[in-house]
């Protein structure tokens, strides 16, 4: 963060939550923030220069409980981990 100041400023804040969030819930945010209940498309990537995002999203699932399952020395979720920590933070929604 001191290297950063210099450059921002005033402008760089720190955002860290307590806790993360239960992964129910970040997975119900990610899903409400790509489609809204009402069908209406919140969130588009680019499949050409959003590979790894596009990637991430369409290879990641969840088990019955809601947890995303991650196969042992798999990466395929980071890239969604890491959006789905910043959109349920942003945009939460229930599913404890």
């Amino acid at each position: 963060m001191e290297e950063l100041t210099p450059v921002f400023g005033h402008r760089l804040h720190k955002s860290i939550p307590e806790a993360n969030p239960v992964e129910r819930s970040r997975v119900n945010a990610v899903n409400s923030r790509m489609r809204a209940s009402t069908g209406v498309v919140r969130a588009v990537f680019d499949e050409h220069n959003c590979r790894n995002i596009c990637k991430s999203l369409e290879g990641t699932t969840v088990n019955s409980d809601g947890e995303i399952e991650k196969p042992e020395g798999d990466m395929i979720t980071h890239m969604s981990d890491a959006w789905g920590y910043y959109i349920a933070r942003k945009f939460p929604k229930g599913g404890h």
